[in-house]
């Protein structure tokens, strides 16, 4: 089953080289300031009026990074040396650049850059270095609130008040999406402040699967930055209450319509490219969001510090080789384990945020991956499980990580017991979970293509009672050889007791198409354990199931 924490890094991206060591200037990506969505992937390209970033060596001269002013005369077009065009389709165009640092350079594509695959040029010092583009009409990327692209969204109020988890958006208000590249606008020069405030009327804002109204779509006073005012859904509101116009399968199916929650999923589609994707805490009223089916709030704080996560897996997993001919010609295996982590994480993670019930999310690999660092923590040598006819010990792989193969079958409904001795770093424990009951997923058979454009719906009985369940997957890019294959995941969060779900056709088309695979697990209610050393403990059980798909 598809994790919920899923991203990847661009390793020549942490590569300094001195201007003095390599004469020619070097590109290695160009992507989107907002989205951070790579080169490859569906949603990708830059878009016309959109604030982008080249990352690469040598691209001008030495210096600290001092973001340049648009008001005045403007943004330049050199910067510490260094100057940018863009040629697509025959026609050229001359960025104005924000900041200009050997490995780094942010600047705005003009808007008379038409649509097409062309090249990017840097020039430094006499010596000129050109990389593939594509510029699409938009590619909207929304800004995040750690500015990765990932994990919450930094919306604000009409009063530009920054909403957050303490601070929530309320259901029924207007709310205001910064980000870049809803596309072209030859109104403006795209580089002095301030700009004039255009509404492109080309944008579409899913808030929990609904279908918002948009208000205004277009240009910022700033250059190269968009604004979206969106009026969230009313609560219960049904994707037909809020947009008569679409299909069902463009919008997500919850029994219950809209919901209130810290993790609700936001995803802009403009012009037929989808955004990346974050999450807005929404409560009645405002203020402290919660997740009472979860037990989180607003002031539940982050996953980090020091913890403890003690599992129950049984994975269904495809056991013969996949065949895009005969996609169904396929076998599956059970295979059962219990896995417990005792960790201690500082720093920040680039995903951050939970996803609330009824949400769906995509997850893109992306350059950046925050300073997150998670270090084992010592619980002892071993971990005992006992229950439902099993009695097993849990080896020690690593400092802090556990792992026991179970050959006896994982039964829904029985209790099990973890049983930790305790170590160096965290005290003795013991804590009972019970297996959830079988969950079988009724459509499965039907599923082996997913025509993306149309979304899919699945269809489950069984699970346990009061739970959740996750449907996700995931596919990879097909690069030319030589080249690191990029993966994209998706998840949806769904009440077990719904017994359906339309996976909406905006996510299956963040995907690449070919082969990847699809799957759907249902948990039991999580339950809580303390032990010392750790702030916080928790098992989990989880019976999943996975198959291999075509995306078409």
């Amino acid at each position: 089953m598809s994790k919920l924490v899923f991203r990847n890094a661009l390793a020549a991206l942490a590569l300094i080289f001195p201007a003095s060591v390599l004469a020619q200037p070097v590109v290695n990506a160009v992507i989107n300031n907002f989205s951070g969505i790579l080169p490859g992937l569906p949603s990708y390209g830059i878009a016309p009026a959109s604030e982008f970033v080249i990352y690469g060596s040598g691209m001008c001269a030495s210096a600290s990074l001092v973001v340049q002013s648009s008001a005045g005369t403007g943004l330049p077009q050199k910067l510490n040396g260094m100057t940018i065009t863009v040629t697509v389709n025959g026609v050229t165009t001359t960025p104005g650049i924000y900041y200009a640092i050997p490995t780094q350079v942010a600047a705005v594509l003009p808007s008379t850059t038409p649509a097409g695959t062309g090249t990017i040029t840097v020039t430094y010092n006499g010596q000129s270095t050109s990389a593939p583009l594509v510029v699409k009409k938009s590619a909207f990327g929304i800004l995040t609130l750690n500015s990765s692209g990932s994990g919450g969204i930094k919306a604000t109020d009409l009063n530009y008040q920054i909403i957050e988890p303490t601070a929530s958006a309320a259901p029924g208000q207007t709310i205001v999406l910064w980000g870049s590249g809803l596309g072209a606008d030859t109104a403006n020069n795209d580089r002095t402040y301030p700009m004039k405030q255009d509404n492109l009327n080309d944008a579409k804002v899913y808030v929990g699967g609904v279908q918002a109204k948009v208000l205004y779509a277009g240009r910022s006073p700033f250059p190269g930055v968009d604004q979206i005012d969106v009026t969230l859904p009313t609560l219960g509101a049904s994707p037909a209450f809020e947009a008569a116009s679409l299909q069902g399968h463009d919008v997500a199916r919850a029994s219950s319509g809209f919901q209130a929650g810290c993790g609700i999923s936001v995803a802009v589609v403009a012009n037929g490219t989808v955004s990346n994707f974050g999450t807005l805490p929404v409560n009645p009223g405002g203020g402290v969001c919660s997740d009472p089916d979860l037990g989180t709030t607003g002031t539940s704080g982050s996953s980090g510090g020091k913890a403890g996560f003690v599992e129950l897996i049984k994975g269904t997993l495809p056991s013969s080789d996949f065949s895009a001919l005969k996609p169904r010609a396929q076998s599956f295996t059970s295979r059962y384990e219990a896995t417990a982590s005792f960790t201690s994480t500082t720093g920040a993670s680039t995903v951050g945020s939970t996803l609330s019930l009824g949400n769906c999310i995509v997850y893109f690999p992306g350059a950046l991956t925050g300073n997150e660092k998670v270090t084992g923590l010592d619980a002892g040598k071993s971990i005992g499980l006992a229950g439902g006819g099993i009695s097993a010990q849990l080896s020690e792989t690593i400092l802090g990580s556990y792992a026991a193969p179970l050959s006896t079958p994982l039964m829904g409904g029985s209790a099990y017991t973890f049983t930790g001795p305790g170590g160096a770093e965290v005290g003795s424990f013991t804590v009972t979970i019970t297996f959830p009951t079988s969950l079988d997923w009724t459509n499965e058979n039907s599923t082996s293509t997913v025509t993306e454009s149309q979304g899919q719906l699945i269809t489950w009985t069984g699970g346990a009672t009061g739970t959740y369940v996750v449907i996700g997957g995931t596919s990879s890019t097909s690069p030319p050889a030589g080249e690191t294959p990029q993966s994209i995941l998706f998840d949806c969060f769904v009440p077990v007791g719904d017994q359906q779900f339309t996976i909406p056709s905006y996510v299956l088309l963040s995907l690449p198409t070919g082969s990847g695979t699809l799957g759907i697990s249902n948990s039991a209610t999580p339950v809580a354990f303390t032990a010392s050393g750790i702030s916080h403990g928790v098992a989990l059980a989880a019976d999943a199931t996975d198959e291999n798909v075509t995306y078409k």
